[in-house]
């Protein structure tokens, strides 16, 4: 099982700076190596500049999240 800390570091790191295209490449990553912080998405303050995106809502209901 791969550590899931360093791709979700990766997913997150480039919202800060805007970089929605690149953050939602990360976090599709993240899904693929089924990274255990996914359970995260809605809670991270860093991914706040997200969760307008449909693809934010769409990437929560395939990681099994409610969705609000």
């Amino acid at each position: 099982m791969r550590r899931p800390g360093p791709v979700w570091r990766t997913a997150t790191a480039p919202s800060v700076t805007e970089a929605i295209g690149s953050a939602f490449q990360w976090l599709d990553k993240a899904l693929d190596d089924r990274s255990v912080l996914l359970i995260y998405l809605k809670m991270e303050p860093i991914l706040e500049s997200l969760r307008s995106d449909q693809r934010f809502a769409e990437l929560v209901k395939e990681v099994g999240l409610p969705a609000d």
